[in-house]
């Protein structure tokens, strides 16, 4: 799927995202704050204050931003099953388990 700030989160500041597309949760680091501010700004997601804890922000996928998804999903799943059949499915898995520990390790060291 934002920065606490309009001007952006501050360097000693760690913001990170929660977000829900199609059922699977992500949370991902502040650096994309600016890809949420290029979305916003095509109106493919709007922000809004949490109601219950004004240090958060929730952002929402809008109606544009869902007919975008559904008309672009169905080609990246086609991609992803080519992919697999290329590499294979356990390969596939393995790589994206690496990639999970990269993030990790990567979070864990504050980038």
């Amino acid at each position: 799927m934002p920065s606490p700030a309009p001007s952006g989160p501050s360097p000693s500041l760690v913001v990170a995202f929660t977000f829900t597309v199609e059922g699977s949760t992500w949370s991902v680091s502040a650096s994309l704050s600016r890809i949420v501010d290029t979305l916003e700004e095509k109106k493919l997601v709007a922000r809004r204050a949490h109601t219950a804890d004004q240090r958060r922000v929730v952002v929402e996928v809008t109606a544009a931003g869902r007919r975008l998804f559904q008309a672009v999903a169905p080609h990246s799943e086609a991609h992803y099953r080519e992919i697999a059949t290329l590499v294979g499915a356990e390969r596939l898995d393995s790589f994206y388990a690496m990639l999970d520990d990269l993030i990790a390790r990567l979070e864990a060291k504050g980038r």
